[in-house]
């Protein structure tokens, strides 16, 4: 069984540390993985860990130690793809402190491996979104390497999520789309225009306010329901995880 970024998405649950265990006792979970250190104060009871790490220097980490964790990492996305695969009545729970930044941006990282060669950026944003609508997927840029994304590629994404993320903070501060974006576009060079704000909101999955034409792209702030189980767990408590730095 192959598994498609979008049925993955469906079974993906992304918190933050304090309602992990809310999670694991709602949510079917069948596997957690934790996005930095294992904390000590969580009961994650039987339920299988998995713990994902990057260098600490991200994208400026020396090229062998990119080589090392490579290596890692690809091995914890194999891991997390088998289980999705062989596991279909089970979601996973991706967590770190907060599950605004590590958490989120790791499960874009899962999403896009799920996609093959040919990635949709900006799909495998707004899927995160519509899980975990506070995400801030900036830090994907950690990801680089992993990606084969250039520099250049990954500086002029982040700047595109960026105008767009900047535009539904002033929304939800209580302005329409033009004034949000004339309010966020006048501070920035080159300036620009509206169509592209427009096309790159619609497309990261933000929703137009109300008093702006209506978009396709789905809810700013969506409720994300992971899959009903259809029958209990078959294996107690395995640990999937290894330690290290996060």
């Amino acid at each position: 069984m192959t598994i498609s970024m979008e049925d993955a998405a469906r079974r993906i649950v992304i918190s933050k540390a304090e309602d992990v265990e809310e999670h694991l006792k709602h949510s079917n979970i069948g596997l957690t993985v934790i996005t930095g250190r294992s904390l000590d104060d969580i009961n994650y009871g039987t339920v299988p860990t998995l713990v994902v790490h990057l260098p600490e220097n991200g994208p400026d980490a020396a090229d062998d130690e990119f080589e090392e964790f490579s290596d890692f990492i690809q091995q914890d996305i194999n891991r997390i793809i088998e289980f999705l695969e062989t596991n279909p009545t089970r979601n996973i729970l991706i967590h770190c402190s907060a599950g605004m930044h590590r958490s989120p941006n790791y499960a874009l990282f899962l999403l896009l491996n799920l996609q093959g060669e040919k990635r949709d950026f900006f799909a495998a944003m707004a899927a995160v979104h519509k899980i975990r609508p506070l995400a801030d997927l900036s830090e994907i840029f950690y990801y680089r390497p992993y990606l084969g994304l250039s520099q250049k590629k990954c500086e002029k994404l982040i700047v595109d999520y960026s105008l767009a993320k900047r535009i539904r903070n002033r929304i939800n501060d209580g302005d329409n789309f033009q004034d949000a974006f004339n309010n966020v576009a006048r501070l920035l060079r080159p300036r620009p225009t509206l169509k592209h704000a427009k096309k790159v909101f619609r497309k990261i999955g933000f929703e137009y306010p109300k008093d702006t034409a209506p978009c396709d792209a789905g809810n700013d702030q969506p409720t994300h329901t992971p899959s009903s189980p259809h029958k209990p767990a078959s294996r107690a408590g395995q640990h999937m995880g290894r330690g290290g730095p996060s």
